[in-house]
C-alpha cells in the first residue's frame, strides 16, 4: 500500500536540504509525496526556532495543519527540525496528538524511526546529534522544487553545526557543534549532480568558512568543486567575517564557475556591541574585507544581515551601525529587531529598549538598504549579464538571476527554465532587474 506523505518546510536553505534528505528516506521506502495536506497519511513538518518570529510563524501554521488531525482520525502528524529541537517535550503539550518528534540530527534515523508509529496512538522521539555521516549514496538522492531555485540548481551541505557562541543566537543549542563532511563525499554529489543534468550548485554550512577534514579547508574545497564537469555555477552560504580568508576569495576571483556573490552578516557596525555579540571581528575589519573581495570581484553582489535593538545598544551605536550599512552600499540584506532567544547567553540580559524605538531603528536600515540596493541596480542599466532562466511568473513571463544573484523579470514566453542567455538590463528596481535577451 502507497503511503502519502505531506512534507512542509520553513527556514534557511539548511532547512531546506534537509526536507529533501528526509524525503528521501522515505521515498526509498515506497511512500510518496503528496501535493495536497488533506491527501496525507502523514503530515511532517520541518520548522525554524532560529528567531522568535520564526517560531510564532511556525506554530501558528503547525496548529492549522495539526487541525487536520480531528478531521482525519487516522492521520499522523510530526514535527521536525530546528523548532522540534528547541520545543523538546513541550511539543507534546502543543499537539497532544503528535506522533514524531526530531531534532535536525535525526534526518538520517527517522525513516527508520517511523516503522515504529503505525497508528495516532503512537508516539516516537529523537532529538539526539547526527550519526557520523556515511559516503554519498546517489541511489538514494532526492531533490524537491524550491521557490528559489530554477531546476538546473541543487543544495550541498558541506558541514552542519557550530562552533561559535554569538550571543544571541541559538544555532549551536539546536545544530550542535561543527561537522564537517569529507571532501570525498561531497565532491561525488557535485558529480552525480553534474551527471544528472544540475549546472549549479549552492554549498550549505552554518559557517562554511569553518569547513575541515583533513588537509582540505573550504577553499579547496570551493576550487574543485567549480572544476567539476559541468559545474557553470557555484555559490555558497553563510561566510562569517572573523573566518572569511584571502584565500577563498583569491578562488572566487579565479575560479570561473564561482559566481561573484557573497553573504557576508555584519550585524552590527558598532565594535562596543559586536564585541558584547561575541563576533569576534571590528566594523574596520569587514570594512577591510569588503574593499578586499570587491578589488578581486568586480560586481560583486554582496548582502549582509543586520540586527538593531540589541541589549545595550545606544543611539550612538546605531549611527555607527547607520553609518556602515550607508558607506558599504548593500546589494540586500536580512533584517531583524532583537528577539531574546532562551538558552542564549544574550537571554540574561535586559530588553528594554521600546518597541517603537527598535522598529524606527530597523525602518531606518531598511531605508538604507533599499536606496544602496536600488543605486546598484540602477547602474547595471544599459550592462550586458549573463541570466538562467529559473521559472515563469503568473502570466507566464520568464524570470532568471544573474551570477550575482540578482532576479532579473525577462520579456516573452521563448525562454525555458534551465536556459542560460545573455541579457541586456533595461530596467531596475531595489530588489530586482528588467532585461531583455540581448542580440546576437
Amino acid at each position: 500500500m502507497t503511503i502519502n506523505l505531506y512534507l512542509e518546510s520553513q527556514g534557511c536553505q539548511m532547512n531546506e536540504r534537509d526536507a529533501e534528505r528526509l524525503a528521501a528516506g522515505l521515498l526509498a521506502r515506497g511512500w510518496r509525496l503528496a501535493k495536497n495536506p488533506a491527501e496525507a497519511d502523514l503530515i511532517l513538518v520541518n520548522a525554524c526556532s532560529v528567531r522568535e518570529k520564526a517560531v510564532s510563524h511556525a506554530l501558528g501554521r503547525l496548529r492549522q495543519l495539526y487541525a487536520l488531525t480531528r478531521k482525519k482520525p487516522g492521520l499522523l502528524f510530526g514535527l521536525t527540525g530546528c523548532l522540534a529541537q528547541h520545543l523538546g517535550e513541550e511539543a507534546r503539550d502543543l499537539l497532544p496528538r503528535l506522533n514524531l518528534l526530531t531534532g535536525p540530527g535525526a534526518v538520517a534515523r527517522l525513516a527508520r524511526l517511523l516503522e515504529s508509529v503505525k497508528t495516532p496512538d503512537d508516539f516516537a522521539q529523537d532529538l539526539e546529534p547526527a550519526d557520523p555521516e556515511p559516503d554519498f549514496n546517489p541511489a538514494a538522492d532526492c531533490r524537491l522544487d524550491h521557490p528559489a531555485l530554477g531546476p538546473q540548481a541543487a543544495f550541498v551541505t558541506v558541514m552542519e553545526g557550530c562552533d561559535n557562541r554569538c550571543a544571541y543566537c541559538v544555532v549551536p543549542l539546536l545544530r550542535g557543534p561543527e561537522v564537517s563532511r569529507s571532501p570525498e563525499s561531497v565532491l561525488a554529489e557535485v558529480a552525480h549532480l553534474a551527471a544528472q543534468g544540475f549546472s549549479e550548485v549552492v554549498l550549505l554550512g552554518q559557517n562554511v568558512n569553518s569547513y575541515r577534514s583533513g588537509d582540505y579547508r573550504f577553499p579547496r574545497l570551493l576550487r574543485e568543486v567549480a572544476r567539476i564537469d559541468g559545474m557553470k555555477r557555484v555559490r555558497f552560504t553563510t561566510s562569517h567575517p572573523k573566518d572569511l580568508s584571502p584565500e577563498l576569495l583569491e578562488v572566487m576571483a579565479a575560479e570561473p564557475a564561482v559566481c561573484e556573490q557573497l553573504h557576508l552578516p555584519l550585524q552590527s557596525g558598532s565594535d562596543r556591541i559586536l564585541s558584547a555579540m561575541g563576533r569576534g571581528y571590528t566594523a574596520e575589519h569587514y570594512r577591510n574585507l569588503v574593499e578586499k573581495a570587491r578589488r578581486l570581484l568586480p560586481g560583486l553582489t554582496l548582502t549582509t544581515d543586520l540586527i538593531v535593538g540589541f541589549p545595550g545598544e545606544t543611539e550612538e551605536d546605531f549611527d555607527e551601525t547607520a553609518g556602515l550599512v550607508a558607506e558599504i552600499g548593500f546589494d540586500s540584506a536580512f533584517m531583524f529587531k532583537y528577539s531574546p532567544r532562551p538558552g542564549t547567553p544574550a537571554y540574561s540580559l535586559p530588553d528594554d529598549m521600546p518597541p517603537e524605538v527598535k522598529q524606527a531603528r530597523l525602518e531606518r536600515v531598511i531605508g538604507l538598504v533599499t536606496e544602496s540596493a536600488f543605486a546598484r541596480n540602477r547602474a547595471l542599466v544599459g550592462e550586458t549579464v549573463e541570466v538562467v532562466v529559473e521559472g515563469r511568473d503568473k502570466r507566464g513571463k520568464p524570470f532568471g538571476r544573474t551570477r550575482g544573484g540578482k532576479p532579473v523579470k525577462l520579456p516573452g514566453s521563448a525562454l525555458g527554465p534551465g536556459r542560460h542567455c545573455t541579457a541586456e538590463i533595461t530596467g531596475a528596481g531595489p530588489w530586482s532587474l528588467v532585461g531583455r535577451p540581448a542580440e546576437g
